[in-house]
């Protein structure tokens, strides 16, 4: 894909054609979109209504091909989630130990 959008076909007889160009959409009020969770959002009477434009067009950004976005995600609440995950873990695996010492006992009590 190049910076404009447009998608690129390579075939096998080397021939290149351009498939379509992407547009990129744009509301008047960004920050009047509703967030949905997981980076997803969507339109509000406070984002006001979708218009498409073209990358490089109107003051728009470009596509930059073959980019990784940075994580958006929060390192500090995964690590507290996985801490939590662990201990309830820890906590179930001690609830089957103390399980198995009272079948234990109660299995050398009836001898």
């Amino acid at each position: 894909m190049s910076s404009d959008g447009t998608l690129v076909g390579y075939y096998s007889n080397d021939v290149m054609l351009p498939l379509y160009r992407i547009p990129m959409a744009t509301v008047r009020n960004p920050m009047g979109l509703q967030a949905e969770g997981d980076n997803n959002f969507s339109l509000s009477s406070n984002s006001g209504s979708v218009g498409y434009v073209f990358p490089g067009t109107q003051d728009m950004g470009t596509f930059v091909g073959g980019a990784v976005e940075m994580s958006n995600m929060d390192a500090a609440a995964a690590f507290t989630e996985l801490i939590v995950a662990q201990r309830s873990y820890q906590a179930n695996a001690r609830i089957v130990t103390t399980s198995d010492r009272f079948l234990q006992v109660g299995i050398e009590l009836r001898k």
